[in-house]
């Protein structure tokens, strides 16, 4: 025999299939190492990496991560669905509540890294909104105070007009005689005085303005530390800090320099009206344009902001619990990371012990009880003769155990 023919009356022997794992395992498998990649990409922005060992830390955690994930989901689908389903109930209470607590913990950590530098921005913008609120109600004053300059260079105008206008012709006094009486000197006075609080509302009008644009600049600078993308946490935190304490430094200055006390001051001289000894009909003519200018002044002065807006702290670093605080901002990334790491693992472990409790009932068909012959229910399905007989035996029985 050739070895051909040796060959073709062999017998060949069918290769056996490799057996497949059950698509639950195969499920749990992929579920995990995804879950494990998804840990180490939200990981960096929890710990903020930036030495070699800090990189280590992350793939360390994200591996273990994977692995316990993994170990957990089949274990639970796996063993805890078949228990459950055979009668056990403490193993699927056990097996779920694994599920549940890995996959919460996996969701916290994935869902505050993918979103923590996102939050702490936003928390850093509504900062800068409440802040902005305060530095305006803050400047309210000052530039109050510069937009009555005008008002008290009219004033000062008029009453030296009014003096002359007394020099020369006694409008005060009513007489049409002019003159430096004592009319003349008060309303003199009166004008020398207002040139005196002009020429140091002009000056302080100077120093408000420097200050004003100077502040202008600097919160410009924080908006501009706020947007920066190129700046790392860190980085913008400092950023602000800085433009912060100049701010502060720029609103002290501002405050300083306002002329708000001098305007007050003024503003009540001016109600004070003049008192001329013997000279009733001047001292009247003269207080009422005095007075006219001290309400003009006072209107102009007056504070408009009676809310006392306290000063806004920069908030601390963002956490993980501050991140679920603005959860709705970003529902459908929390959404998906839930799927992906607690809902799903819970529906394979349902579907998986509903498949197994079907097989189970399936193959141990659950028998009928038996009723107890003195239920009523076996009474009521007793023939009537059978019903009879029944009774008059237990009667007897009873009677005998009387005896």
């Amino acid at each position: 025999m050739t070895q051909n023919e040796a060959f073709s009356n062999a017998t060949l022997k069918p290769m056996s299939r490799r057996s497949k794992e059950p698509i639950a395992t195969r499920l749990a498998a992929g579920l995990s190492f995804g879950s494990g990649l998804m840990l180490g990409a939200a990981l960096p922005g929890l710990l903020e990496p930036a030495t070699a060992l800090d990189w280590g830390k992350i793939v360390l955690i994200g591996l273990t991560g994977a692995g316990v994930s993994y170990g957990t989901t089949r274990l639970a689908v796996e063993k805890g669905t078949l228990q459950a389903a055979l009668g056990a109930p403490g193993a699927g209470l056990v097996s779920v509540a694994s599920i549940v607590v890995v996959g919460a913990g996996m969701f916290g950590a994935t869902y505050a890294g993918f979103t923590r530098s996102e939050v702490d921005q936003l928390r850093l913008q509504e900062f800068a909104s409440e802040y902005a609120d305060y530095v305006d109600i803050a400047q309210a004053e000052a530039r109050r105070s510069m937009d009555a300059v005008p008002l008290v260079r009219a004033i000062t105008s008029d009453l030296t007009a009014t003096a002359q206008c007394e020099f020369d012709a006694g409008c005060l006094n009513e007489s049409g005689i002019g003159g430096t009486g004592p009319v003349y000197r008060e309303a003199q006075l009166k004008s020398l005085a207002a040139a005196a609080v002009l020429s140091e509302v002009e000056r302080s009008g100077r120093d408000v303005s420097v200050a004003l644009e100077a502040l202008a600049d600097k919160q410009a600078d924080f908006t501009d530390a706020l947007d920066d993308p190129s700046l790392s946490s860190n980085q913008r935190r400092a950023a602000l800090q800085a433009d912060m304490s100049e701010i502060s430094r720029l609103l002290t200055q501002l405050e300083q320099s306002a002329p708000t006390a001098t305007l007050q001051g003024f503003a009540a001289q001016l109600a004070s009206g003049a008192n001329i000894p013997d000279r009733d009909r001047a001292s009247a003519n003269l207080s009422a344009i005095m007075q006219r200018h001290a309400g003009a002044l006072g209107a102009a002065i007056v504070r408009e902001d009676t809310i006392d807006v306290s000063r806004p702290h920069l908030p601390a670093k963002t956490g993980v619990t501050d991140t679920f605080a603005w959860m709705g901002h970003f529902l459908p990334l929390a959404m998906i990371v839930a799927v992906i790491e607690l809902i799903f693992p819970l529906c394979l472990w349902f579907y998986t012990f509903t498949t197994l409790l079907g097989r189970v009932q399936q193959e141990n068909p659950r028998e009928p009880d038996d009723p107890d012959p003195n239920s009523f229910e076996s009474l009521v399905t007793l023939p009537p003769a059978r019903l009879v007989q029944e009774v008059e035996a237990k009667r007897v029985q009873q009677a005998s155990a009387r005896r």
